[in-house]
């Protein structure tokens, strides 16, 4: 519990500086997760991009496959996005229940 205490109170100190807080082996764990974001993120984007240079033959199918089926259910995402977004919004004016 004593330890606990120590982390409260340099957390206080840390947010009174304005200075981030940095616990003694999380550096690392950061670095691991920003670069497995970073990595997960440009997989949407290099997927077309490599997608003819591994199938060449059949590249286009694969392509037309992919826009056909995020172009038809276009509405449904759309649909599903706006009622997330309406819920936050509608939770925020409703203040602290």
């Amino acid at each position: 519990q004593r330890g606990s205490k120590r982390v409260i109170q340099r957390t206080r100190r840390c947010r009174r500086r304005g200075r981030p807080l940095r616990l003694p082996g999380m550096q690392g764990r950061r670095t691991v997760a920003l670069l497995a974001w970073i990595a997960l993120a440009c997989l949407d984007v290099a997927d077309p991009i490599v997608t003819p240079l591994v199938h060449h033959d059949r590249a286009a199918a694969v392509l037309d496959e992919w826009t056909r089926g995020l172009t038809g259910s276009d509405g449904a995402l759309m649909t599903v996005v706006f009622r997330f977004i309406s819920v936050i919004l509608i939770g925020m004016n409703l203040g602290p229940v």
